[in-house]
């Protein structure tokens, strides 16, 4: 759950009002675990609010909210990636770093021409 609440801080009043509806509270982790590992924090941060604020506490609604916004953006639906024969590559996150230096590289070519 920790490793939920760094990467989606809504995530904890979403399982708190979840644990008050009497929802089972380790599969839900479980599922918003899977699907913060597909999406990202981001991602998933934005789908929680967003089930937050219609009153929604159920994985189903945050995978809603997630798959809409893959769709308007027209981005192909994530793929789980598994590395079988090496455990640690499976527990690995990397943190996506800043495209800003290489946006600035196109903007600077553009004003060129």
């Amino acid at each position: 759950m920790d490793r939920l609440q760094i990467a989606a801080s809504s995530s904890t009043k979403f399982l708190c009002e979840a644990a008050d509806r009497g929802h089972n509270l380790g599969r839900l982790t479980q599922e918003l675990t899977a699907l913060l590992d597909l999406y990202g924090a981001q991602e998933l941060e934005i789908a929680t609010q967003e089930a937050v604020s219609a009153g929604a506490f159920h994985a189903s609604a945050v995978k809603q909210a997630l798959e809409r916004r893959r769709s308007a953006r027209g981005a192909k639906p994530p793929v789980k990636l598994n590395f079988v024969s090496n455990p640690l590559a499976n527990e690995l996150t990397i943190k996506p770093k800043s495209l800003a230096a290489y946006d600035s590289l196109f903007q600077s070519n553009e004003e060129q021409k």
